[in-house]
């Protein structure tokens, strides 16, 4: 499953759907602003992510009911190296850390 990349959001969002089938701990509530300044109550998740075959483990994501895509954010991105090959429009994972 495809996912993307914004160094710009703090957490992880991903839909509620994706959530439900593999039966992830929802572990609060809280309130997040998007972009754009509107706020709205959100669940939050613990999860395990498997990018490129490399494990990021104990993230918190931020379960979306309304979008269809995956948004990987800083708190995951600040635990992957990363090649970022802007002309080429291409990034490459190269490692996880714990």
């Amino acid at each position: 499953m495809e996912a993307v990349v914004d160094t710009g959001a703090d957490i992880t969002v991903i839909p509620i759907h994706y959530l439900r089938q593999i039966k992830a701990k929802r572990i609060s509530r809280g309130k997040a602003r998007s972009l754009w300044g509107d706020a709205r109550m959100v669940d939050i998740y613990a999860v395990t992510l498997a990018v490129n075959g490399l494990q990021v483990a104990a993230l918190q994501a931020l379960a979306d009911d309304q979008g269809e895509e995956i948004v990987l954010g800083r708190q995951v991105l600040n635990r992957l190296k990363i090649v970022l090959d802007g002309p080429a429009a291409v990034m490459e994972i190269v490692e996880a850390t714990p």
